[in-house]
């Protein structure tokens, strides 16, 4: 397995001279398994939401993020406005069920559902007028367009202006031993303060910094999904 959070676990296991053990479960299993003690931790891009909070201990945030959306380079998908009231009526390609998705409908778009298909697809549909936007992580889109540009240079999409829904992700434990989360707070933190954690969100991330919060946060909108 690789990836930014198993290059940060592996370090704080360093750190905290613990050995990890991995175990590959599903997202739906993932807050369960804490609660069973199947699993001391689990990392998955979590988003600490308030509800989660009540039931769960976090970490301090490890990366932050926030919405985006891919239009076409053009113009044409004539979305722009800063409170996504624009989205009424346009075509929104993404997965079935996600919270990204799950907005996007709120916001009255139609969706357009793709099952398994890989990102050339999504981003050309963008493109050819198929569907309007791709609602979804703002940092994963703006690799993905890196990626298009570098191998599909016929795909014609960009970022588009606004952005929306700031979240902050940590690592998910057991309220019942609040003695792990001091120890990986405090390995969170001396990683934020060497540069190690920005180093590895750089890595995997295209040279982006997902480690400090989104700038304005406070000031973007937030639409609320079940």
């Amino acid at each position: 397995m690789v990836g930014y959070e198993i290059d940060m676990i592996n370090e704080i296991g360093k750190r905290l001279k613990l050995e990890i053990e991995y175990q590959e479960i599903g997202v739906a299993e993932a807050f369960t398994a804490v609660d069973s003690g199947k699993v001391d931790i689990s990392v998955n891009n979590f988003d600490m939401t308030e509800a989660r909070k009540e039931k769960y201990n976090f970490s301090i945030p490890y990366k932050y993020s926030v919405g985006g959306y891919i239009v076409r380079e053009d113009g044409s998908s004539g979305i722009e406005a800063a409170d996504l009231s624009d989205w009424t009526g346009k075509k929104a390609g993404g997965g079935a069920g996600t919270q990204y998705m799950k907005i996007a409908e709120k916001q009255g778009a139609e969706p357009v559902i793709y099952d398994n298909v890989t990102n050339d697809v999504y981003l050309r549909d963008v493109s050819t007028g198929r569907t309007d936007f791709i609602p979804n992580d703002y940092y994963t889109q703006v690799m993905a367009i890196k990626w298009a540009n570098a191998n599909f240079p016929d795909i014609k999409v960009k970022m588009g202006e606004a952005k929306y829904n700031p979240t902050e992700q940590g690592i998910v434990m057991s309220k019942a031993d609040t003695s792990l989360k001091e120890k990986i707070d405090e390995a969170l933190e001396a990683m934020k303060a060497d540069g190690t954690l920005k180093a590895i969100s750089e890595k995997y991330y295209a040279g982006q910094d997902l480690t400090v919060p989104v700038e304005n946060a406070d000031k973007l909108p937030v639409i609320e999904v079940e």
